[in-house]
């Protein structure tokens, strides 16, 4: 959404007026005695910083007085490039084009480059930076000077290369420290973040109309997130690119050492060969130079041990303070283990492809993992070297974990988590029918919340299996997803013998009419009105506005997760 600055609603509405003793605005029609007493400075802070991603309200705070709008302009400009803007959305670029100085504009203008005709601004907006995605930011020059029609200027690229640079350049001096780096797509060659690359060059090479980089070390160190993609839209550009990146990092593992997430990711579509160490190198570096780095989403695209080895070490460096490990293709599993067993604080570990098990280590003695939560989102067709490994990490976290969520379950996979994981807490399982027969006999005793079954319709569920299932169902059960295809009369059968009293349900069950949600407004009634949350996705969906308020009268809150209306 368009962020717009205060100026011409403030000098121009009619019904605002400044208090000559209050130095507020306050509107004509009250007085002093009408307007409640102010809050302090502080509480007002608190308050307002919940409505950081409320920008709509911001922009009404910014309209109360003086204080209000100091308080809430820094957090509507704290990332203007989130996401990527529409329309004339792209004014934003205006309000910062009015902060430039004189010799800025002029080079502008001499490009023929029309500037709009802005006053001068209350506030230095750029300071205000604190978040910086590049891809949106260039697609909002592109759009920008299209908004100009300047598209069909021969000259057209040189124009957004010489806005990309200046108005870039505006962000990185002005601000008073970053927070939030992401680096997606995009030649790093023609933006700003050419800046970042050469801050080590020395004086004599850099322009005279470059800005003072002492700038760019008091914007990058205090920063606490970096994202940055690896693609290859070109593959001729692709290791060029590829090096400007890294050299990007390199810099970060100098002068930001108090990052607490960083994200690597490729382009998943890539063709290009792996990249060479000159631009592996400076990534682990990255990694190693932190001083608490709590969260790190890494793939693994190089093809060599060498390389492997030195990330496992970097990540050893982080062992104190690694709470969230997000890992992809990663290799040398008996590595990995040993690095895991050192990670004392770690929550959250998720993978998207699990490596493949060692089985030299498989026999060794093993240490406990401090692991609570364990995602895993492989589905290949080779699911019993995803069991072989998951197995392992689960029989070493053991009595820590309290989370599960894992895709395409085996029995075998189930039999190691009955016996392992006594505590879980909040369950989420894809598998096949047979399989969930596995699941039963443990099911009743564990303390769970949340439970997500996934199955795959490979067998009819009968009477005397959902009798089963609904039986297995723990009393401490508070959240239930299902995926099962069971007519009313089944579902009634299902509710009416679950012990849980549950608290929201999710049914992602196809054909649902009135009948059903009957038989789901009866169990919300007899289970005391515990139901609060009812939500519903699948095909054939089609309930009556009659039998909606019925419900509704029992369960307050009936969500729709379908893109269709429901009735």
């Amino acid at each position: 959404m368009m962020t717009r600055s205060p100026e011409n609603f403030l000098s121009k509405n009619k019904f605002i007026q400044r208090s000559k003793f209050t130095k507020s605005i306050v509107p004509n029609n009250l007085t002093q005695r009408t307007i409640p007493y102010p809050l302090s400075l502080d509480c007002l802070i608190n308050i307002i910083e919940y409505l950081k991603n409320d920008r709509a309200t911001l922009y009404s705070c910014v309209m109360v007085n003086r204080i209000w709008c100091k308080t809430s302009i820094p957090l509507l400009w704290y990332r203007p490039f989130e996401h990527q803007m529409i329309g004339k959305e792209v004014r934003i670029l205006h309000t910062y084009i009015s902060c430039l100085n004189f010799h800025d504009k002029a080079e502008l203008i001499d490009h023929g480059i029309r500037l709009p005709d802005m006053p001068n601004p209350i506030f230095d907006y750029p300071k205000y930076l604190r978040g910086f995605d590049n891809e949106n930011f260039d697609r909002a020059i592109e759009d920008w000077m299209m908004m100009l029609c300047l598209t069909m200027d021969s000259d057209y690229e040189i124009k957004v290369k010489l806005c990309n640079r200046i108005i870039g350049n505006l962000l990185f001096s002005r601000t008073k420290g970053l927070r939030v780096l992401k680096i997606d797509r995009g030649e790093i060659e023609d933006s700003c973040l050419m800046n970042i690359v050469n801050l080590n060059t020395e004086i004599s090479e850099i322009s005279e109309k470059e800005i003072n980089y002492n700038y760019y070390y008091e914007a990058f160190s205090e920063l606490e997130k970096f994202e940055i993609k690896f693609d290859n839209d070109d593959e001729e550009k692709w290791m060029l690119n590829s090096e400007y990146k890294a050299r990007i990092c390199s810099q970060l593992a100098t002068y930001s050492r108090s990052l607490s997430h960083i994200t690597i990711s490729i382009d998943p579509f890539r063709r290009s060969p792996p990249p060479p160490f000159i631009v592996c190198q400076p990534i682990f570096e990255l990694i190693s130079s932190q001083d608490k780095l709590q969260f790190l989403d890494i793939e693994e695209f190089w093809d060599e041990f060498t390389y492997t080895a030195i990330f496992y070490s970097s990540l050893q460096s982080q062992s104190h303070s690694i709470t969230h490990l997000t890992l992809t293709n990663l290799t040398e599993f008996d590595l990995l283990l040993s690095v895991l067993v050192s990670c004392v604080n770690l929550q959250t570990l998720e993978f998207l492809m699990v490596p493949e098990p060692n089985f030299d280590y498989i026999i060794n003695p093993r240490k406990p993992l401090s692991v609570k939560k364990l995602i895993s989102y492989d589905a290949r067709s080779e699911p019993q070297l995803v069991t072989q490994s998951l197995g392992i990490i689960i029989m070493m976290a053991n009595k820590n974990l309290r989370a599960l969520m894992l895709f395409e379950v085996t029995s075998e996979l189930i039999d190691i988590i009955g016996q392992n994981c006594p505590n879980i807490v909040d369950l989420y399982l894809t598998m096949s029918t047979s399989s969930i027969s596995n699941l039963l006999p443990f099911l009743p005793s564990l303390p769970l919340e949340y439970l997500f079954l996934w199955e795959d319709h490979s067998m009819p569920f009968t009477h005397d299996f959902v009798h089963k299932i609904a039986k297995s169902i723990p009393v401490t059960l508070q959240n239930l997803e299902i995926t099962f295809d069971m007519a009313p009369e089944v579902m009634y059968n299902f509710l009416r013998e679950c012990r849980a009293k549950l608290r929201e349900l999710v049914l992602r069950v196809d054909g649902c009419d009135d009948e059903f949600l009957e038989v789901v407004t009866m169990y919300a009634k007899k289970s005391g009105g515990y139901l609060r949350t009812l939500k519903l996705w699948g095909l054939g969906i089609k309930f009556s506005v009659e039998a909606v308020e019925e419900a509704k009268k029992t369960i307050p809150r009936i969500v729709n997760l379908a893109s269709y209306p429901l009735w």
